[in-house]
């Protein structure tokens, strides 16, 4: 990812690359513990404060150039949303945000409740390749 070829000129373009970047650190020093533990640890890529109404050039790329590395991506992204903002204003949960006036809580709980979909058939689908290992 050094020399990615993202666009780094726009301001959201620069933030996408150094997210990208602390990404693929992270994404090393799993692989490193993984060899050092000899078993796999689960891990995948979740877009966060994405746009729903399009896709920059820049976030495409990033998502594709982790997918060329076969590196696990979920689905779907979490949309940049109010409500979310308002989670660490008011606290509680995205049910509890009515009450404080915050409005289109359904898109937003319809997103997080793709989300967990996501992991949930990420976790059946890395449970059903597990080997069992023996305690020593």
């Amino acid at each position: 990812m050094a020399n990615s070829g993202a666009n780094k000129t726009t301001p959201a373009g620069r933030q996408a690359y150094l997210d990208a970047r602390q990404a693929a650190r992270q994404i090393r020093l799993i692989e490193a513990q993984q060899a050092i533990l000899d078993r796999p640890i689960g891990h995948a890529v979740l877009f966060t404060r994405t746009n729903p109404a399009l896709a920059p050039k820049t976030a495409r790329f990033i998502e594709q150039r982790f997918r060329d590395l076969a590196i696990p991506v979920l689905a779907t992204p979490l949309v940049d949303r109010e409500a979310y903002r308002a989670l660490f204003s008011f606290g509680g949960t995205l049910a509890d945000l009515a009450s404080h006036g915050v409005r289109h809580l359904e898109p937003a709980t319809a997103n997080v409740r793709a989300i967990v979909d996501d992991l949930l058939a990420l976790l059946a689908q890395r449970a059903s390749t597990l080997r069992p290992r023996a305690i020593a």
